[in-house]
């Protein structure tokens, strides 16, 4: 299949009237520059290399439109995020999974950082695969076509200062149980170097890495944060922050 592009943005520079030759699984296999358009070429305007999200939690697509009537805040929300987290499987995060990433590939964006961090059952107990809703995230993205970067997160704390609180306290365990310590092994731990499917993380469309929790709900202690940033977990840094978060008065 072939694409003609009127301008394509080539390494940071547009350039015009450019043919894109697409390999059968997708990928581009050639460019050619300054080619005339050709019978049977599927003709396009300005056309900009796929962009990547950073910073997705794909669950979160239940959420829309649902939190903020009735002048609804940050509290009423995280109520909401709560017991849709609550009510989470692995056939239903695919699903939802599915419908974010297909969102995202349709409107341009082609990679996608997913910081995961519902992983175990309603009730706190892991799966009998423990890492089943991982598992779906990762099928997701591949029935989907996108790639997919799986940031292993938890949820330990409540602030800067404080532990969680009720409702929190009721997900804890179904949020992070057992991660920290995963969080602070070196990102070419075998967790990291393969895949919960089994296939190396780099050979396929996706990879896993570990993730540092925010100031709103930081991870662990500050050994733990430390270690797991030390070994190059990404961060999750919010821009700003709600009143009655991290100290700050509502």
């Amino acid at each position: 299949m072939t694409f003609w592009c009127a301008t394509a943005l080539i390494d940071g520079a547009p350039v015009d009237a450019v043919r894109v030759h697409a390999a059968p699984d997708g990928t581009i296999a050639r460019l050619d520059r300054g080619a005339p358009a050709s019978a049977g070429d599927i003709v396009l305007g300005t056309v900009l290399p796929g962009m990547g999200d950073a910073h997705s939690h794909a669950f979160h697509r239940s959420l829309r439109g649902r939190t903020h009537a009735n002048g609804g805040d940050f509290w009423r929300w995280r109520e909401n995020m709560y017991a849709a987290a609550s009510a989470l499987d692995p056939d239903l995060y695919y699903e939802l999974a599915s419908a974010v990433f297909a969102e995202m590939l349709v409107s341009g964006w082609t990679a996608v950082g997913e910081f995961h961090y519902v992983h175990h059952r309603q009730d706190g107990r892991p799966y009998p695969n423990a890492h089943a809703m991982e598992l779906a995230v990762e099928a997701a993205a591949r029935d989907t076509g996108i790639r997919l970067t799986l940031l292993d997160t938890c949820y330990l704390r409540g602030g800067a200062d404080r532990p969680l609180s009720e409702p929190a306290a009721a997900v804890r365990r179904r949020l992070g149980g057992g991660l920290a310590s995963a969080l602070g092994k070196p990102a070419g731990h075998p967790r990291y170097r393969r895949s919960h499917s089994g296939r190396p993380w780099p050979n396929s469309h996706a990879r896993c890495r570990p993730a540092l929790g925010t100031g709103r709900a930081p991870i662990g202690d500050g050994d733990d944060s430390r270690r797991a940033a030390a070994h190059g977990a990404a961060a999750h840094p919010p821009l700003r922050t709600a009143p009655g978060e991290c100290g700050v008065p509502r």
